[in-house]
């Protein structure tokens, strides 16, 4: 729940997307009040820097890219705002809406282990990865975000519509995940070094594997420090928000709690627990549909064990034209599986329909689609009716499964789905594509720790134990909230 802005007290996180940028000012009014109609209780949207951008330095906040008309608007509509301000916004926009010339530069483009660019695969066409590392490309990031901080920052809550800013989007090098995939960007490397004892990333997993488990430590480590990069890249945005003027909520002064939203992978490339020594709350995108319903479970249970306040956000009413479809009973399942499984809270993409999206619970003209419209219209009442915002978030003390992240750093550096490896692991494949060398280990533990983990919660759930997934990054704080851990060991740990 969120107690800040315009709000007199709290209220649940129900948010819902209306992207300003893609509706006509016009619709957005009776976009906002069929929002309320249907329960949605924040506004999310996102601040495209390629959608603002004219040039080098020359930003166009007006037309139908008002976003301080825009915000005004929802503050009078009574709705605070969730603004994603990048750089990185997604959205189904070209390169996730960076501008062109900043994904075109070679000297901001991130680099592999073979020393190229990273390309994104990701319709209408690909695009190369920027380096977070690269200080060309914080330069670039830090005007965009000045821009953005001259409309949003007198615009903070509490006197403003703007409780919470989602700083970037999808780290841990979106669907380019593979163990040396990237980055190997020179001011990273150089990094890696200084921290290393002057040595140099692997860029490869050995041939032939190996078979002394010191062997592994260099690719253990590497992972691991691309871990820590992510929590060091959103505490670098952080700072360059805050010299634009878009700070935290202080003592006696305006703010706004800041978010970050992972990719809709397992948390091989990504650590929930470690982001929010940075970011207030850390969550996953949730994009199911209900066959899906087991891996919606896994990422919910991973969120309610691992974050402060497990956040659905974002998850899918409808989808894009070039994804799997969505149907609307689809969507729903999700959103009560989110809810049933330890979410808190949510943020729908989208709310409002626009171009490039398939589905949504209200049209870019404010009408209301009934098959989706009425069902989230009914979920948002009965929360209300429940009591929500009291409801404790666990009624009883819980079991936590933890999951050794060394483990998962070992399956992705070993994974015969080499540069695929996080994609494997969203559609599946992750089990069938794990090694079975011992790395002079007792065992092929890349192949046995998941299987020994989904044992052990088959277990729990068979014995009738309600179970949160636990990051081994955890803090004390996590896990002393819960009855029991449970913790898979190998050779290692």
């Amino acid at each position: 729940m969120i107690g800040s802005g315009p709000l007199a007290g709290a209220r649940p996180l129900l948010a819902g997307a209306l992207h300003y940028f893609g509706v006509e000012p016009r619709s957005w009014r009776p976009c906002l009040r069929a929002m309320r109609t249907l329960g949605f209780t924040f506004v999310e949207s996102a601040v495209p820097w390629g959608v603002h951008e004219r040039g080098p330095g020359r930003f166009d906040f007006t037309g139908p890219r008002d976003l301080g008309a825009f915000l005004d608007a929802c503050l009078e509509e009574g709705l605070p705002v969730l603004l994603r301000v990048g750089p990185r916004v997604g959205g189904e926009l070209l390169a996730g809406g960076l501008p062109e010339r900043v994904v075109t530069s070679a000297a901001m483009q991130a680099r592999s282990g073979r020393d190229t660019k990273v390309v994104v695969l990701e319709p209408p066409r690909g695009w190369a990865l920027p380096s977070y590392a690269s200080p060309e490309f914080l330069h670039e990031v830090a005007a965009f975000y000045r821009a953005v901080g001259e409309v949003v920052a007198p615009r903070l809550a509490p006197a403003g519509p703007v409780a919470l800013l989602q700083v970037d989007s999808e780290q841990g090098g979106f669907f380019r995940a593979g163990p040396f995939c990237a980055d190997y960007h020179p001011a990273l490397l150089a990094r890696y070094a200084e921290e290393h004892g002057g040595a140099e990333p692997p860029r490869a997993f050995p041939h032939p594997p190996p078979s002394d488990p010191a062997e592994l430590a260099p690719l253990l480590a590497w992972l691991a420090f691309r871990e820590g990069r992510i929590a060091a890249t959103l505490a670098t945005l952080g700072e360059l928000l805050d010299a634009a003027g878009l700070v935290r909520p202080g003592a006696a002064g305006p703010g706004a709690l800041r978010t970050h939203a992972f990719p809709p992978l397992p948390p091989v490339t990504y650590d929930v627990a470690a982001a929010e020594r940075v970011v207030d709350v850390a969550s996953v995108h949730l994009l199911h549909r209900r066959p899906e319903y087991a891996r919606l479970r896994q990422r919910v249970q991973y969120l309610a064990g691992s974050s402060r306040f497990p956040l659905a956000a974002p998850l899918a009413l409808g989808c894009f034209p070039w994804g799997p479809s969505v149907t609307a009973d689809d969507a729903v399942a999700t959103l009560l599986g989110a809810l049933l499984h330890g979410a808190v809270g949510y943020s729908a993409t989208m709310a409002v329909g626009r171009d490039r999206w398939l589905g949504a619970p209200i049209d870019p003209g404010g009408g209301l689609h009934a098959a989706l419209a009425e069902p989230v219209r009914r979920v948002h009442a009965a929360l209300q009716q429940a009591g929500w915002c009291t409801l404790a978030s666990a009624a009883a003390p819980r079991v936590g499964l933890l999951v050794p992240r060394d483990y998962l750093r070992l399956g992705l550096a070993a994974s015969h789905l080499g540069p695929l490896a996080a994609l494997g692991e969203a559609l599946g494949l992750a089990r069938a594509a794990a090694p079975t060398d011992h790395h002079g280990l007792e065992g092929p533990v890349a192949e046995e720790a998941p299987a020994v983990t989904a044992a052990l919660a088959a277990a729990l759930d068979r014995a009738r134990v309600p179970f949160v997934v636990v990051d081994s990054s955890a803090d004390a704080a996590a896990l002393g909230r819960l009855a029991a851990l449970v913790v898979p060991t190998f050779d290692f740990l």
